[in-house]
């Protein structure tokens, strides 16, 4: 049995640590995901996110990435349409003119985010509140992300 003192030094280790989920297909995030980040692979074409229930304290960090160039698109979408997204990406634009803007979402009937051609580099956050979902990241395509 670890001493006290190894004992707090291991919790404090295990707080810091983040746990990664790697998804290849469309599914439903669970709340035993909240905490971790998913390590989303498009490279086999689009990828549907369902979130849970909204439960106060629920997080996640989506990380995009691909292998091809292909036009793979991401929707995430709350459990419930009463359960709204707040908040807002930025969209990094790859093409030419190298432009930034940002998405916000406008809290009308906001449950559904698309990411249409996200590339490697793209990463949503979410937070619950207990009824709505707080959104931030970086969308890194040639399309603007949509919330709807």
């Amino acid at each position: 049995m670890p001493s006290p003192h190894r004992t707090r030094e291991i919790a404090q280790y295990e707080a810091r640590h983040t746990t990664v989920k790697a998804m290849t297909a469309s599914g439903a995030l669970t709340a035993a995901d909240s905490g971790k980040v998913i390590a989303l692979n498009i490279t086999g074409g689009d990828v549907a996110l369902t979130l849970p229930a909204a439960q106060v304290g629920l997080t996640y960090r989506i990380m995009v990435w691909k292998s091809d160039t292909g036009d793979d698109n991401v929707t995430i979408a709350t459990a419930a349409a009463s359960s709204l997204f707040k908040g807002g990406v930025v969209h990094l634009d790859i093409t030419a003119d190298e432009n930034s803007l940002n998405v916000e979402a406008d809290f009308s009937n906001d449950d559904l985010v698309t990411l249409v051609d996200p590339r490697n580099g793209t990463f949503v956050e979410l937070f619950c509140d207990g009824t709505h979902w707080y959104l931030t990241g970086r969308v890194v395509s040639d399309t603007v992300p949509t919330i709807a």
